[in-house]
């Protein structure tokens, strides 16, 4: 489905070792998926020949020991079979770890109102140390560039 994304936000912390922690979070993620998933994207388990990106942005508060090469294989392995049939299909994979006190400048183009809005929210709210921003998406160009992306 050319043009469909998937979007999901978590509230919990990124984890990435310790093998029934990871398990129990993987489990959390894909039941918080399950619910949120569309018809479009449920196409792409059915399809392993279409190709995907992915777009993790992990954003906390306070120090964070997970690495940042480490937040996605537990989160793109907990979504197989519910976004997508295997993430070998995810050929572009970005992923940011950042600290909420560095007051980010999050740009809604691109995003889903409905997404800019509750992510918004969640990084007001200091009640939130841990939120995930996941987006999934068909990988249509292979265009590639250096330096740091930017708009």
């Amino acid at each position: 489905m050319p043009g469909t994304s998937f979007f999901m936000l978590s509230f919990e912390k990124a984890k990435s070792s310790q093998a029934s922690l990871k398990k129990a979070y993987q489990v959390r993620l894909a039941k918080e998926a399950a619910t949120l998933v569309k018809d479009g994207a449920k196409e792409w388990t059915k399809a392993a020949d279409v190709f995907l990106y992915s777009r993790i942005y992990y954003f906390h508060r306070g120090n964070r020991t997970v690495d940042t090469d480490n937040v996605n294989k537990p989160i793109l392995d907990a979504l197989k079979g519910i976004v997508f049939a295997d993430d070998s299909q995810v050929k572009w994979c970005m992923v940011a770890k950042i600290d909420i006190a560095t007051n980010p400048i999050v740009d809604s183009e691109g995003l889903p109102e409905q997404w800019f809005e509750q992510l918004s929210e969640a990084l007001t709210d200091d009640t939130r140390h841990d939120i995930i921003f996941i987006e999934i998406g068909e990988y249509l160009d292979a265009k590639i560039f250096f330096g740091r992306e930017t708009r």
